[in-house]
């Protein structure tokens, strides 16, 4: 997707862009997702996209990187050495962060649905995706739960990440699957940390 055109795309029409095809991609899915109704929402010609992107599946990748850079960027991700002297108090201050960062924008919530379309992109070890980073951060940060002797450390960490994100997928799988109010929202999140505590200590 490295098109030195898409940098000459002005800011406001990628953003609309980006928005649009995230909601077209959510609601849809990938493959019956219709390049032609989101640019024809734009008043976008076809030339114009093809100048900036090569596909759809450029499209894809673009709204992903794009909306995942804007809730990164919005939100207070600790360093892993921040947890160590209160690893759980220093969670439940990150979730409650991205919980707020997350309802700003209805495009963040698309993402969410867009990256557990049956049918996206697959992804490869070249292009890993935003999870890719992710699983890195949390192996780091679960190393230092449990060099503090906050959590467990009886699984081997390689073992003990891949369940973890695991299970961190699942409740994001389930949460894009049943959007609740705020109130709601605050409460499942403070028992989905609850399980993953009994989880992990």
């Amino acid at each position: 997707m490295d098109r030195p055109s898409l940098g000459r795309m002005p800011t406001d029409r990628r953003h609309d862009l980006v928005r649009r095809a995230a909601a077209e991609f959510a609601a849809q899915g990938y493959e019956q997702a219709s390049l032609n109704r989101i640019i024809g929402d734009l008043r976008m010609s076809k030339s114009s996209f093809y100048y900036a992107l090569n596909s759809k599946a450029d499209l894809y990748d673009l709204c992903v990187a794009d909306l995942t850079a804007e809730i990164a960027a919005a939100s207070s991700f600790p360093t892993p050495a921040q947890f160590r002297d209160s690893f759980w108090d220093t969670a439940h201050r990150m979730i409650a962060d991205l919980a707020v960062v997350l309802q700003r924008d209805p495009a963040y919530r698309d993402l969410g649905r867009m990256l557990y379309l049956p049918d996206a992109p697959v992804r490869t070890a070249a292009d890993p995706g935003p999870l890719a980073a992710v699983r890195g951060w949390l192996t780091e940060v679960l190393a230092v739960g449990r060099a503090a002797g906050t959590l467990r450390a009886d699984l081997p960490i390689d073992l003990q990440a891949a369940a973890t994100l695991a299970l961190l997928e699942a409740f994001d799988r389930w949460g894009v699957q049943h959007p609740a109010s705020a109130d709601d929202e605050r409460a499942l999140l403070a028992a989905q940390l609850d399980a993953l505590r009994r989880f992990l200590c």
